[in-house]
């Protein structure tokens, strides 16, 4: 189970706590920066969603253990075909001082081996609250890789100096509307994490398989929630105003 950082001495604007979620999802071509709300994106086409209530049953399944990128070098080798693959590797930023009710401004940059093809991205994200606050997880991953003679390591700690780098993706994902301290957390998952994700996973069940694995400290970002905050910036990246950035893997 992963140590949640969660908001301390909030104050509800309009949201109750309990079984209330934020769940979505976006795609897009992972060959350019498709700016996104939250919805589905194809070319130009964005679509809001309109968030609701989280109906998604625990998934009963047990998640694959895999607690860190190491543990998951031999999931694949050789000339591979349509996998999904989450993000394993590379540099995040998230706006981290924003007004309630604003959107987070995220971008998204993936190291993939070279030996891999990355045509699309995707992306899904849960909100999670109880009594001592709320969390929220982003699910980022590249549905349809492919790649050709790829060693062992494919998917671990393969020399950072090799990283094909995809990106920056610019997207945004809607947070409950509460004052206090929160975070955004980019899980580790496993490639059938990911596959399940994309194929309908969502709420519950995908907070069953981020909780299935530990997660490293980079891979969550603190968010300060105030009313006298700045307006969120319309993207976030490295060097931007009121953007916080963490490397993953990559040292």
């Amino acid at each position: 189970m992963i140590v949640a950082t969660r908001w301390l001495g909030w104050v509800s604007l309009g949201f109750a706590l309990g079984c209330q979620n934020g769940d979505d999802a976006s795609t897009g071509e992972a060959t350019a920066s498709v700016a996104s709300t939250g919805g589905s994106t194809g070319g130009d086409e964005t679509t809001t969603p309109t968030g609701g209530v989280m109906t998604t049953t625990v998934d009963t399944a047990e998640p694959v253990v895999c607690d860190t990128p190491e543990g998951c070098t031999a999931m694949a080798e050789g000339d591979l075909a349509d996998v999904t693959m989450p993000f394993f590797r590379g540099t995040f930023c998230v706006s981290d001082a924003v007004k309630p009710g604003d959107k987070l401004a995220i971008s998204v940059t993936t190291c993939a081996h070279p030996c891999l093809t990355l045509a699309k991205y995707a992306f899904k994200w849960a909100n999670r609250c109880d009594a001592d606050g709320c969390e929220a997880a982003l699910a980022f991953y590249h549905p349809g890789v492919t790649g050709a003679a790829c060693p062992a390591d494919v998917f671990g700690e393969f020399d950072p100096a090799a990283c094909v780098l995809a990106g920056p993706y610019t997207l945004g994902i809607q947070p409950p509307a509460m004052e206090g301290r929160g975070s955004l957390l980019l899980p580790f998952l496993t490639n059938a994490d990911a596959a399940a994700i994309a194929g309908g996973e969502e709420g519950a069940a995908l907070w069953a398989r981020v909780d299935a694995h530990a997660q490293a400290a980079p891979r969550r970002i603190a968010i300060s929630y105030a009313a006298g905050n700045q307006s969120a910036p319309a993207s976030c990246g490295e060097g931007v105003a009121g953007c916080t950035c963490s490397s993953v893997g990559l040292e």
